[in-house]
């Protein structure tokens, strides 16, 4: 295996750590648009600033997360992890390399759908499930105020071989080590 090849796979590797370490320290923190001391080293890693108090209650206000870090600083370090990640692939120079050129690729199509899908997903895990567009209208006919839905369950944010987060309910093979997301 050439040393291109090797060096483009452990950059791999590092993004899918990367953004499975973020993605998990995002959702664990129980508060809505909350924070925590593992999330707060994740941010400091990559450069992201915390969002002051008075912001955080703005978004439990505006989105009503049910948990998890605010969507907006998730994204902020996706960006900086995918940039990081963009930015150490195209520094290997991959001709005549068909193997470490066709890996590289495959990468740098991942970067390209970790940003928005990997958001999605996270949003669709911490914000409670949209009701339809007839929930409003209809809300006054029942007796009391109904309980907001709960987020999608946890096991199937992450891919069970890898580990690597699930970037869209119709991935149905994991991005990163390509078995099947069952």
């Amino acid at each position: 295996m050439s040393t291109r090849l090797e060096r483009i796979r452990s950059d791999g590797e590092a993004l899918q750590r990367f953004l499975a370490e973020a993605f998990d320290a995002a959702y664990a923190i129980e508060e809505p648009a909350g924070s925590s001391d593992a999330w707060a080293a994740v941010c400091a890693r990559w450069g992201v600033q915390l969002l002051p108090e008075t912001e955080r209650a703005q978004i439990r206000a505006g989105q009503r997360p049910l948990r998890g870090a605010p969507i907006l600083e998730l994204r902020e370090v996706v960006v900086a992890v995918v940039f990081a990640a963009r930015h150490s692939l195209r520094t290997v120079d991959t001709f005549n390399d068909d193997a470490a050129d066709a890996e590289k690729d495959r990468l740098l199509r991942i970067t390209q759908r970790a940003e928005s899908e990997l958001v999605d997903a996270y949003s669709r895990a911490v914000l409670p499930k949209r009701k339809g567009m007839f929930a409003n209208a209809t809300a006054h006919v029942q007796a009391g105020a109904a309980p907001l839905v709960p987020a999608s369950a946890s096991h199937s944010l992450r891919c069970r071989h890898c580990g690597a987060p699930r970037f869209s309910d119709k991935d149905f093979e994991c991005v990163f080590c390509g078995q099947q997301m069952a």
